[in-house]
């Protein structure tokens, strides 16, 4: 396994925890608020896990989005 694979199956295996693993894929598909309107798939293709983990830790929290 490369390390960007690694990264990503660590992603999603976090992810799981918060969201059922049956929406995972259709989640990563779709254009997000959150992102500026860019797709969670945009940001892992370019190495960009920081906006991502950090939208895990408040659903995860419970702390209110901005």
């Amino acid at each position: 396994m490369t390390k960007q694979n690694k990264k990503f199956e660590d992603f999603k295996k976090k992810l799981s925890q918060i969201v059922d693993e049956q929406f995972i894929e259709s989640w990563l598909q779709k254009p997000n608020a959150a992102f500026n309107n860019r797709k969670p798939i945009d940001l892992i293709n370019e190495d960009n896990y920081q906006p991502l983990y950090a939208m895990i830790y408040r659903l995860g929290s419970g702390e209110p989005s901005s």
